[in-house]
């Protein structure tokens, strides 16, 4: 996607958020998780169910030719690992077709020799990287890891310049020292960054099971963290976390107004609709439910409205700047069109 075309996409997306904050029409940006299945065993992970029974393609192009006769502009796809799926070709063409924009979260695993079949119909990848030498591969549970996502980066970098590519650090107690090394990795490889904390306190009928709280970065690590963040964004490395959430981190976080419902609908490997106040209770199934009658659901129209803005569980920075970015905060979307402009 060339520089013109990113600038249009995101004005699309600027206009349907002022309109929605008129009148809400529902949410317009897609976060699918397109498969369950990894090939890594990240301990702290929440995602991976190498169990679950996958949407086919052809379900995957109802739900999203739905979607997009809903308004959607934006797919973000990920998983577990999206690139394992053999098809993840024809969903990524069907998806650009219908004019969404794509962006592919990996683990990298797979990017040297399947980039040529998914870099057609891929506007950003965000790819996964929890610390800047081996020591990856034992957090991610995969040997060899990140050289080969290393390769496949410098791979879409010399091949597909005109492809946004981000870094996403997962901040943990096995990675809490090396966030200079980290930041400056990412210099040399000509992408950016965001950072994200482990999140431990997220419902599943009032718990996250199976969650590692040892895992979890104290409040006076993480504003660590948050400082020298913040001191390498004023030197001008490209971190796409906003000042603004930087600050709540280092600070202590304080309660924000959730507006992430509003935007992004949360969509399953099995096509259940996810309600983020109780994972394990879906608002609906695509599988089961035309997407039409999901969105008037009132579980959804809860979400985006009085009771969902005051969840602030999250610390998550995708949620936060995009709350942020909602309430049309002048340094958080200026950080947001970075994320996809800057090169």
């Amino acid at each position: 996607m060339g520089k013109m075309n990113r600038v249009g996409d995101l004005m699309k997306i600027v206009g349907r958020m002022i309109l929605s904050r008129i009148h809400w029409r529902g949410p317009f940006i897609l976060c699918h998780l397109v498969t369950g299945h990894c090939n890594c065993s990240c301990e702290p992970c929440l995602w991976r169910n190498n169990s679950s029974d996958d949407l086919t393609s052809d379900e995957i192009k109802k739900f999203y030719t739905d979607a997009k006769e809903l308004g959607f502009l934006l797919n973000f796809i990920w998983g577990g690992e999206p690139l394992l799926r053999k098809d993840i070709p024809e969903i990524l063409k069907f998806s650009k077709e219908i004019d969404l924009v794509n962006v592919v979260t990996t683990n990298g695993w797979f990017l040297e020799e399947r980039l040529s079949e998914i870099a057609p119909y891929t506007d950003s990848f965000i790819v996964s990287l929890d610390y800047p030498s081996e020591m990856h591969d034992e957090i991610r549970g995969r040997k060899g890891l990140f050289q080969r996502l290393i390769r496949g980066v410098q791979l879409i970098r010399r091949r597909y310049p005109e492809i946004k590519v981000m870094f996403n650090f997962l901040l943990t107690n096995q990675n809490k020292d090396s966030m200079e090394d980290f930041i400056n990795l990412t210099h040399e490889l000509g992408v950016s960054s965001y950072v994200c904390p482990m999140e431990i306190d997220l419902l599943r009928n009032g718990k996250m099971e199976g969650i590692k709280s040892h895992l979890k970065p104290c409040k006076k690590e993480e504003a660590i963290v948050a400082e020298t963040l913040i001191r390498k964004k004023r030197k001008g490395f490209r971190i796409n976390n906003s000042y603004l959430y930087l600050e709540s981190i280092r600070n202590g976080k304080k309660p924000f107004r959730c507006h992430f419902p509003k935007m992004v609908l949360q969509v399953g490997p099995e096509g259940e609709v996810i309600d983020c106040r109780a994972w394990d209770r879906p608002i609906g199934f695509i599988r089961k439910q035309d997407l039409k009658e999901i969105y008037q659901h009132k579980s959804l129209k809860e979400l985006a409205g009085w009771e969902g803005e005051q969840c602030n569980k999250c610390n998550n920075p995708n949620r936060i700047d995009l709350s942020y970015f909602w309430e049309l905060r002048i340094e958080p979307v200026t950080s947001i069109f970075r994320m996809f402009l800057s090169e």
